[in-house]
């Protein structure tokens, strides 16, 4: 299946008899763009708007991509997005671990002799410790 449909956002029109239409969004023309679909029926309007909806929640989205999802799939991303948010969590609070143990509990120095070793590391750890705040600070805030 190719993509080579008309861009997104397409929009709500009407045909001469007054039935509601889905158009793509072309100033160019008259009337506001091609007509892509018209809808009779008693649910005319209902259907019109769940078929723009769709289209333009799915805008960015390849053909193949959406034919290739199951039935429903889009109900269940708001759990599949939870499980992915404390998966993410968990690894902040691994790298937040790890980060910590990398900062010395002293002076912050270059252990190395190089040229602007020592100023480099103290930008590092500086950074490091602004980082360490930041994310505490989130997680303070229970995000």
């Amino acid at each position: 299946m190719s993509d080579e449909h008309c861009a997104e956002p397409w929009i709500k029109g009407h045909n001469v008899l007054h039935e509601p239409s889905i158009r793509s969004r072309d100033p160019g023309k008259d009337n506001g763009g091609y007509v892509i679909a018209t809808f009779v029926g008693p649910r005319a309007h209902d259907n019109a708007n769940r078929v723009l909806a769709c289209v333009n929640a799915c805008e960015g989205i390849a053909t193949d991509t959406l034919e290739g999802f199951s039935r429903g799939f889009l109900a269940m991303l708001p759990d599949r997005a939870h499980a992915d948010m404390q998966a993410l969590k968990e690894q902040r609070g691994e790298l937040l671990a790890a980060l910590e143990g990398l900062l010395p509990l002293g002076d912050c120095e270059c252990p190395y002799e190089r040229p602007n070793g020592r100023a480099a590391s103290a930008k590092a750890c500086a950074d490091a410790e602004a980082a360490v705040t930041k994310v505490k600070a989130i997680i303070a805030q229970g995000k």
